[in-house]
């Protein structure tokens, strides 16, 4: 099994770091590389900058949790959804063929 480390954006103070939790405060950027997350799971008191920025962070073929208080974001297909949540992939990289010259 592969080790996954969660990051906990702006936790209450009873979330405590751990080897599998790590807590971020952030303003309006999550401070990873972009597509270097698996999946993220938002919170609906998140703003508009820390979705854009978490679903920037996502990798293509990565999902994306959400209440549905936030709308998707356009550039998600949403997989599932009920009452509450919704459960989105984020498109994968496409690959344009092309003719080679001879």
């Amino acid at each position: 099994m592969a080790e996954v480390r969660l990051l906990a954006l702006n936790a209450p103070g009873e979330v405590k770091e751990s080897p599998s939790v790590a807590l971020l405060e952030v303003g309006s950027e999550i401070p990873v590389a972009p597509g270097s997350l698996l999946g993220v799971a938002l919170d609906a008191w998140f703003p508009a900058k820390i979705v854009a920025s978490a679903v920037n962070a996502v990798r293509p073929g990565g999902r994306v949790v959400g209440p549905t208080v936030i709308p998707p974001p356009p550039e998600l297909a949403v997989l599932a959804h009920d009452d509450m949540y919704w459960v989105a992939q984020k498109a994968p990289d496409v690959v344009k063929l092309s003719r080679a010259n001879r």
